[in-house]
C-alpha cells in the first residue's frame, strides 16, 4: 500500500468512530431536551424574542448573533429547527475533532491502530450524550472556535486565529482553554523547534494573549450580564479556598487517580503531573464563578456541562502519552485506566439521557385526546418545566395546556425583571377559570384532577 493511500486511510479512521457513536445519536434525536426546547419553540412559532432577551441577559451578543442568523434560515426557508440545531452542533464538534487531529496529532506516518485508538479515547469522553440538547451548540460553536483559533495560531496565521478567537470570547473559559492548549504544545515540543519557533517569537504571543485578555475583558465591560442572569458567573473568590476542602471535589479528582499513577511511572512525569494539576484548574474556575452544585451528584454522578474542557483536555493529555511513550505495557496501562476512569462515567449520563428520552416516549404515546375549549395541565415526568411546556406544544399545537411545575413558577417568574422569564413562562396563561389537571404516571396511567382558578 502506498505512503499516500496509507495515509489517508490512517486520518479517516479518526472519523469513524466518532461519526457511529456521536454524530447519528444527535442527528436522529426527535425531541429537544433542557434549554434547548426554547431554542426549538421559538423557531417553531415565530418568537425571536425569547432568545433575543434570553442571550442578551446572558451577555452573549456573539452567540445571540449566531441564533439571530439560524432563526432567520429556519423561517426563511421553513426548515426543521431541532435538525438545523443538531446539523450545526455536529458541525461544530467535527471543527474540534478536526482542528485536534491537525495540531497535535500526526497520522500520516503513524500506525493504523494508532488512529483508530484515538478515535476511540475520543469517543470515550463522557460528555457527548449531553450534545442531544440543542442548547449545547453554544458550547459546541465557542470550543470549536477556541480550538480552531489555536489551530491557526500553531499554523502562523496569527489574524485568522485572533479572529476566531473573537468569536469566542462569549465564554470567559475560552481564554483559560487556548492558554492551556498553548502551554500544552509548547510543553511537547523538542529542544531545537522550542529554541526556533517559541524563544524567537515568545513577544509575538506574548502580544497576543495580551490583546485577547485585553479584548475579553472589553466584552465583559460592554456586554454586562442583567435581568435574571445578573448573578451568572459572578465570581466568588471565598470558593477559592472551599476548593481545596470540598469533598465532593477531592472525590472528584481522586477518580482519576488511575490516570495519576499512568503519569508517575513515565520519565516525563514532571510535565504530565505539572499538566494534569493546570487541567484541574478547568473545574476551579467554574467553582469560583459558583458553579460548585453543578460539579457532582445533583446534576450528574460526577459529571457536569462545565466540565467538557476539562476532559478534553484530560484527553489531549491522556493520548499524547500514549502516542508517545515507547513502553508496550505502560500504554497498554495507560489505555485500560483510561477506560477505567471514563466509561462509567460515560454510562452514566448516556443512561441519564435514555431514562429522560424514555420518559418523553411514555408522554408522546400515551398522552390522550384534549378538548381545544378546555384549560390543561399536564402532569407528566422528563425534564424541567419549561422543557415540558415545549413538549405540551408540539404533541397538542396551540392550546391552553402547560406543565404542572409551571404553575407553581408564576409568582417566581413573573415579578422579576426578566423578559426572557415573562415572554416564556407568564404569557398567555389565565388561572381564572382553572386548569384541569391530566397525569401521566410511569406505569403508563392516565388520571383527571382539577385545579381551581386563583
Amino acid at each position: 500500500m502506498s505512503t499516500k493511500l496509507s495515509s489517508i486511510l490512517n486520518n479517516s479512521y479518526v472519523y469513524i468512530f466518532p461519526f457511529i457513536f456521536i454524530a447519528l445519536p444527535v442527528l436522529l434525536n426527535e425531541y429537544p431536551l433542557w434549554d434547548g426546547a426554547v431554542l426549538v419553540y421559538g423557531a417553531e412559532i415565530g418568537n425571536s424574542l425569547v432568545v433575543k432577551h434570553w442571550f442578551l441577559e446572558t451577555g452573549t451578543p456573539i452567540i445571540y448573533s449566531f441564533h439571530s442568523i439560524v432563526y432567520f434560515l429556519i423561517r426563511s426557508l421553513s426548515l426543521n429547527a431541532l435538525f438545523i440545531y443538531s446539523f450545526l452542533t455536529i458541525l461544530f464538534l467535527s471543527f474540534i475533532l478536526f482542528s485536534i487531529k491537525n495540531t497535535f496529532c500526526d497520522f500520516n506516518r503513524g500506525k493504523k491502530s494508532e488512529s483508530i485508538i484515538f478515535s476511540i479515547m475520543f469517543v470515550a469522553l463522557p460528555f457527548w450524550s449531553i450534545f442531544l440538547s440543542s442548547i449545547m451548540v453554544n458550547y459546541a460553536l465557542v470550543y470549536s472556535m477556541v480550538f480552531l483559533s489555536f489551530y491557526f495560531l500553531v499554523s502562523k496565521k496569527l489574524l485568522v486565529s485572533f479572529l476566531f478567537f473573537v468569536l469566542a470570547s462569549d465564554n470567559g473559559i475560552s481564554y483559560v482553554i487556548h492558554l492551556l492548549l498553548f502551554v500544552f504544545y509548547i510543553s511537547n515540543l523538542d529542544p531545537i523547534t522550542f529554541k526556533s519557533e517559541i524563544r524567537e517569537k515568545c513577544k509575538y504571543y506574548f502580544f497576543y494573549y495580551l490583546s485577547a485578555l485585553a479584548m475579553f475583558g472589553l466584552m465583559s465591560l460592554i456586554f454586562n450580564v442583567h435581568g435574571e442572569y445578573s448573578e451568572y458567573n459572578k465570581i466568588i473568590w471565598d470558593n477559592l479556598y472551599l476548593f481545596f476542602l470540598d469533598k465532593g471535589i477531592i472525590l472528584k479528582i481522586g477518580y482519576f487517580f488511575p490516570i495519576f499513577l499512568c503519569f508517575l511511572f513515565s520519565k516525563s512525569r514532571i510535565k504530565y503531573i505539572s499538566l494534569f494539576i493546570l487541567s484541574i484548574g478547568l473545574i476551579g474556575v467554574f467553582y469560583l464563578a459558583g458553579k460548585a452544585n453543578y460539579i457532582g451528584f445533583p446534576v450528574y454522578p460526577w459529571f457536569a456541562r462545565f466540565d467538557v474542557a476539562f476532559y478534553l483536555f484530560l484527553f489531549l493529555l491522556c493520548y499524547h502519552y500514549f502516542f508517545t511513550e515507547k513502553n508496550l505495557y505502560l500504554k497498554a496501562l495507560m489505555l485500560i485506566c483510561y477506560c477505567i476512569c471514563l466509561f462509567p462515567l460515560k454510562y452514566a449520563v448516556d443512561y441519564a439521557l435514555s431514562d429522560n428520552l424514555t420518559k418523553l416516549d411514555v408522554f408522546y404515546s400515551e398522552s390522550p385526546q384534549i378538548e381545544r375549549m378546555k384549560a390543561y395541565a399536564f402532569d407528566f415526568l422528563g425534564g424541567a418545566y419549561f422543557e415540558k411546556n415545549y413538549h405540551i406544544f408540539n404533541r397538542y399545537g396551540e392550546v391552553n395546556g402547560v406543565s404542572v411545575e409551571t404553575l407553581g413558577y408564576l409568582d417566581k417568574q413573573c415579578n422579576i425583571d426578566s423578559e426572557y422569564s415573562v415572554l416564556f413562562v407568564c404569557d398567555n396563561i389565565d388561572m381564572t377559570n382553572g386548569y384541569e389537571i391530566i397525569k401521566i404516571d410511569n406505569d403508563v396511567t392516565v388520571s383527571y384532577g382539577r385545579l381551581y382558578g386563583w
